[in-house]
This record gives C-alpha cells, structure tokens and sequence, in this order.
C-alpha cells in the first residue's frame, strides 16, 4: 500500500468516530429530556403491562354495565306486576363499596343546603343530674302503592272487577286512618285518586308535590299528617323510569310540631319490566338514589333520612343500598360485618328504609281484608324511632 493510501484510510477512520460520538451524544440528550419515543413512555407502558389504570382512563365505579346473565326476561310480563327473583343472580355480584361513591351527582338536589339548617335537638323533657334530657321522637312510616286509576277503569284498564281508583281511595283512607299512619309515600296517585284523597282528608294531610307540578310527578307523591309534622323544605330528583325517560321524583323535610325534630323523606317508583327489561334503568335510579343520601347525610349528619317506594327488586335493591349507604331497612335489611348483605324478611318489593338514628321498633305488612279490594300491593307499614339530637 501507498504512503498516500494510507494517509486517506486514517483519515476516513478519525471522521467516523467523530461521527460515532456525536450521535451517542444526541441519543442521550433525547432519553434525558423524556420525548415521547424515551423513558416517559416505556415508563407509561409498564404501567399499563402491570394492570394500573392509565391517566385518563379512570373507571367510576358508578358508572360500571350490568354482568349479562343480570338480564330479566320480559315476556308476557303483566304492565306494573312486581319483577320475578326467581331467576337472579347473586345480588351483591356487581355492587361497589360504599366509599367509592361520589356523593355528588350530576343531579344534586342538596348543593345549596346550609348545613346550619339542622333543626332543634329536640323537645326537653325534664332534668337529670342538672342535665335536660331529650326525648327522642316516634311515628309511624308507611310504602303505599294504590294502583293507578287507569289500570282498573278505561281504555287501558287490566283489571276487570276491580272498583275504580275513586273509590279504592276511599278505602286508602280508611287503612291510612285505622293504622295510625303519620307520613306515608305514595305510587302510582293519579289525578282521580289525589282529587279523591284531598277531599276525604279535607287538610288534614299535607301533600308534596300533589298537583303543584306534572301529573307524572303527582303519582309518586308524599304525604304526612299536619297535626304530626310539617314540611319545611321541598324538592325533587329525576329519577329514570320507562325506557329510562325521567321523573321528579319527591324529597321533603319535615319537622315534628312536639318535639322539633327534623328528617328527610324521599319517595321513589323504579320502573318494572312491563316494557322492555328495565333493570339497567332500576339499577340507575338506585345509584342516584344512594348518592342522594350519601349527599344529605355529608350536608347535614345529624338530620335523619327515611325512604318510601315501590322499588320493584328485591334482594338486588336492598344488598346495592346497604352497602352503597348506611341505610337500613324496616324488613331487617343490613350489612353484616360477617355474612356481608342481609336482604331482610319479609322480601317484597315495597320498601321503607332509614338511616342508622332511626331505629324501626316494629314492621309489617298489610296483605288482608280491606287491601286486598284496594290495590294489587301490601300496604308496607314501619313504625319508626328518631334518636334525639345530641347538643352540639
């Protein structure tokens, strides 16, 4: 080889470790400064392989599809029959912890509740000790479901012999009379049996929301006894009902005249399949529902919440609330530190439950004699004890 030779080899040599090094130098600038092609993304990606949840892709427990073998079959279901339990799955099988439920929803009827708001202790009866004691207050809670007027007269009507929902409100009244019923939540009051009851009870009861918004929402609506309580707030919640269209559905707070005591009533009636399996709209009211109460006891801890209704589920409406919320229900329905969901006894689908400072000292079920040419429902009675309030 030629001394000329050689000199170029060499040359070329020097100018491709130069080369060499200016590229490992980039590559270490581009890693160091986490571009979307270096470190930051195959950290991402690891994270992802090991089963974490990506930012942005967070799941709401809330918002969760139901298992596909939870279907109902709806065919040749009877319009307003209750849902059959017969063939359910295991009602806790989809169910969230409670503490993972946001307690506000998009549709939040407390947002402007003041949480000073709470009522009195209540009245003071005596002293102990230098102390005045507090008495704690008692009544008597009832689910009622009267069979709307046009399911036994009219074009529509399904149930040939029965008398019509005018009448059968007379008979509603004497069963809310002869049991001593004090605040009672109604389904299915159509204008027919709210005209009907407003003149039997001639302002003995107060009604909410009655006549004073639509017609769907007079049908589920609240009642209590005047000489018993009286409302001091009044409001509604959509609640999704046939093919998920929604309904306001009553929330009222009502104070007792003796001793002052204050507690939230909501009233609800969940859609049952009669047009097209409604379970995945149940379900959704349920979830609103437990965000309701989860949203009043944050606002106001120490005001009670009582809830009414025609749910039309069983043990999947009970197990969801129990463990949703720290409700409880007139039946027994509870959630056992051990065995986990206690649905309760008896199980129907008419519903009364509480929060933990009502304790029900009795439950029944009216399945007899008058009731039974009155509506197709039990008439759901609990008898109800609100602790007193501590002072603060």
């Amino acid at each position: 080889m030629s001394r000329r030779d050689t000199t170029t080899s060499a040359h070329w040599r020097l100018r491709a470790g130069i080369i060499l090094v200016a590229c490992a130098a980039m590559t270490a600038t581009l890693l160091a400064a986490d571009l979307p092609w270096g470190g930051q993304h195959d950290g991402r990606a690891r994270q992802v392989a090991d089963g974490a949840t990506a930012p942005g892709d967070e799941i709401d427990p809330l918002e969760e599809t139901a298992p596909a073998d939870e279907t109902d079959s709806v065919d040749d279901v009877d319009p307003g029959e209750e849902t059959d339990p017969a063939e359910e799955t295991d009602p806790a099988d989809d169910l969230d912890p409670v503490d993972e439920i946001d307690p506000v929803d998009e549709v939040d009827p407390v947002d402007e509740i003041d949480p000073g708001e709470e009522a009195d202790p209540g009245e003071e009866t005596g002293t102990s000790n230098g102390k005045k004691k507090r008495r704690a207050t008692r009544s008597r809670l009832a689910s009622f479901n009267l069979l709307g007027h046009n399911h036994t007269k009219g074009k529509k009507a399904r149930k040939n012999g029965w008398a019509s929902g005018r009448k059968r409100m007379n008979w509603a009244v004497k069963l809310l009379d002869r049991h001593r019923i004090k605040i009672v939540g109604f389904q299915e009051m159509q204008p027919p049996q709210y005209k009907r009851f407003m003149k039997r009870t001639d302002g003995k009861w107060g009604i909410w929301p009655g006549n004073e918004l639509s017609e769907a929402a007079m049908h589920n609506s609240i009642a209590w006894r005047r000489k018993a309580w009286r409302a001091v707030d009044k409001r509604t919640v959509e609640i999704p009902y046939f093919r998920g269209n929604t309904i306001r559905m009553p929330l009222v707070k009502l104070e007792h005249r003796k001793t002052g005591r204050r507690t939230w009533v909501f009233n609800t009636h969940n859609p049952a399949d009669a047009k097209g399996d409604a379970w995945k709209w149940r379900r959704k009211g349920f979830r609103i529902e437990a965000r309701l109460v989860n949203s009043l006891r944050k606002a106001q801890p120490r005001t009670p919440v009582l809830i009414t209704g025609d749910k039309n589920e069983r043990e999947r409406y009970a197990c969801r609330m129990v463990r949703w919320t720290n409700q409880h229900g007139g039946n027994g329905a509870r959630l056992h530190s051990k065995n986990g969901c206690v649905p309760g006894s008896p199980l129907k689908v008419d519903w009364t439950m509480a929060s933990p400072d009502v304790r029900f000292t009795r439950h029944r079920l009216v399945t007899d004699g008058l009731i039974d040419k009155t509506t197709d429902h039990p008439l759901v009675i609990s008898d109800i004890k609100l602790r007193p309030r501590r002072a603060r």
